[in-house]
C-alpha cells in the first residue's frame, strides 16, 4: 500500500474526528425536550417558592435551586447528562409536593373558621354552621354561624351563580337552593385562609390552600 501524504492524512484525521451531523428532527426533538425541562424546571422552582414546608425557607430555596439547575446544566457534560440532571431535579421537588396533605387544624380567618356539617333524616335535614356573616367590606366583617333546617320535599328551586374576577378564566360558581317556607341555602367551595393569608391564583394551582 502506498504512503499517504502528511496533507492527505492530516485531511483524513480531521475527517474521521468530525461530529456527526443531527438530523432536523433530531434537532427538533432536542429542541421540544429541552422546552419540557425548561417548563418541568420553572414548575419546581414555583412549587418551592409557593409550596415549601417551612414558609421562612420557601422563596430562599426556590432561588438556590433555580440557580443549581442553571449551574448543573452549564457545566454538566453531555446532553443525556444535562437532561437527567434536570429531570431528576424535577422528579425530587413533584415527589415532595404530592406528599402534601390538607389539615383542618389550622389558625383559620373568621369568616372560614367553622366547618359546616349536616344532619340528615329522612327529606328533614339539619345545617350546622351556616355562614351568614355580615359583611361591610370584604376585610371588615361580624363573623356569625346559624343552624338551619330544611324540609328537602319543599325544595323548589335552584339558582346557579357564576362570579368571575380578573379573567373569564377563573370564576367561582355559587349554587342557591330555594325552599318553600325557608331561606336560600347557598353552597359553594372556596379556599379555607389562614390568618394572615390573602389569596392567589397561582397559589391555588400549587394547592397552597386547603378548601371549604
Amino acid at each position: 500500500m502506498a504512503a499517504m501524504s502528511p496533507l492527505l492524512r492530516q485531511q483524513y484525521t480531521v475527517y474521521g474526528n468530525r461530529a456527526p451531523r443531527r438530523s432536523w428532527s433530531g434537532l427538533f426533538c432536542l429542541a421540544v425536550g429541552w422546552m419540557l425541562l425548561t417548563g418541568m424546571t420553572l414548575w419546581a422552582i414555583g412549587a418551592l417558592w409557593y409550596d415549601f414546608p417551612v414558609k421562612v425557607l420557601r422563596h430562599g430555596l426556590a432561588i438556590v435551586y433555580a440557580l443549581g439547575m442553571v449551574a448543573l446544566a452549564a457545566n454538566v457534560r453531555g446532553q443525556w447528562r444535562k437532561i437527567g440532571v434536570l429531570a431528576g431535579g424535577f422528579v425530587v421537588v413533584l415527589l415532595c409536593w404530592l406528599m402534601l396533605r390538607p389539615s383542618n387544624d389550622r389558625p383559620w380567618q373568621p369568616d372560614v373558621a367553622e366547618a359546616p356539617w349536616a344532619e340528615i333524616n329522612g327529606d328533614h335535614v339539619t345545617l350546622h354552621n351556616v355562614r351568614n356573616c355580615e359583611y361591610r367590606t370584604e376585610t371588615d366583617y361580624t363573623p356569625r354561624w346559624e343552624t338551619r333546617e330544611v324540609d328537602l320535599s319543599k325544595l323548589r328551586g335552584l339558582d346557579l351563580a357564576i362570579n368571575y374576577w380578573g379573567s373569564a378564566w377563573m370564576a367561582h360558581p355559587i349554587a342557591s337552593f330555594q325552599f318553600e317556607d325557608a331561606p336560600p341555602v347557598c353552597f359553594s367551595i372556596e379556599t379555607r385562609k389562614e390568618i394572615g393569608e390573602s389569596y392567589s391564583a397561582v397559589g391555588g394551582l400549587y394547592r397552597q390552600f386547603e378548601l371549604v
